[in-house]
């Protein structure tokens, strides 16, 4: 009987054995993972360190080139509203970009936002404002008062102007400076 309880201690103790053998092992892997860990957690540090100069680095970067497009934007902006009938041109540089519009009679709104007689008047500032030596004017879009005000500052355009529109303009509406040629049976 002693030798039946040695054998069966003697197998009980060679289980024990390899479970601690096997735990042995998943501690070392535990512990190479914990160093993996920590390894990762530093790279993760260095970068975010190297996020932050990258994030200081496009601060940086936008302003100098709002501090670039600013002088040109403004400029352009001036001249623009030498033409416009009424308001200012808007070019701002931002975070998100330049934005062009115009603050005029329905408030700031951008370029995209413009209706279809405004941007025919804001087309034509621009193109005075890049010294256009011929400017056409589409003006179906824009009402009786309109085509009058932009009529007077496209008088003051050094250049050539052909503006064309299906709707009649009063005679004392044109500026003298315009020729008015009438097409297809037009009055």
């Amino acid at each position: 009987m002693d030798l039946v309880m040695m054998k069966d201690q003697l197998a009980g103790l060679e289980t024990r054995g390899k479970e601690l053998a096997d735990e042995k092992d998943l501690f070392v892997k535990a512990q190479g993972l914990d160093e993996e860990v920590a390894k990762a957690q530093q790279e993760v540090e260095v970068q975010k360190k190297r996020l932050t100069g990258l994030k200081a680095t496009k601060k940086h970067l936008k302003n100098q080139k709002r501090e670039a497009i600013e002088p040109t934007a403004k400029a352009l902006a001036e001249k623009i509203g030498e033409v416009l009938p009424v308001g200012v041109a808007m070019f701002e540089a931002g975070e998100s970009g330049v934005f062009i519009g115009w603050d005029g009679p329905n408030g700031k709104v951008p370029y995209d936002g413009l209706s279809g007689g405004q941007r025919v008047t804001f087309d034509a500032a621009l193109c005075h404002a890049l010294d256009a030596k011929l400017l056409v004017v589409e003006a179906a879009e824009l009402d009786t008062e309109n085509m009058r005000l932009t009529l007077e500052k496209l008088a003051e355009f050094p250049g050539q102007v052909i503006v064309n529109t299906c709707h009649p303009i009063p005679k004392k509406d044109i500026p003298k400076k315009f020729k008015v040629t009438m097409v297809g049976g037009a009055e």
